[in-house]
């Protein structure tokens, strides 16, 4: 994928049109990218290293960045793994569910 989500001078192309990560949250970032390309003139890039992902489950799995066995791999044995109960985030205090 082309950093600038670009084709040519003419055509941008985002989200699930060019494969990849198909979420809403990647093509509203995408769609960010491009408004700095075309209408700042800004060399903005997109960088998916980041990107958050989400399996909608009760409760919510949740990862960013790399999982804990490939940061060990990478980062071997230094790496720092927080984790907390979902009791505190505002849907499962909405829906009354604080699950640990």
């Amino acid at each position: 994928m082309d950093a600038h989500l670009c084709l040519t001078n003419n055509f941008f192309t985002i989200s699930d049109v060019i494969g990849g990560l198909q979420f809403p949250h990647v093509a509203g970032y995408h769609a960010s990218v491009v408004v700095k390309n075309v209408l700042f003139r800004l060399p903005a890039k997109a960088d998916n290293r980041s990107v958050p992902w989400v399996t909608y489950t009760s409760s919510e799995l949740v990862q960013v960045v790399l999982n804990k066995g490939d940061a060990r791999k990478k980062y071997g044995d230094t790496i720092k793994v927080l984790s907390w109960p979902d009791a505190g985030n505002d849907r499962a205090q909405a829906e009354g569910s604080h699950a640990v």
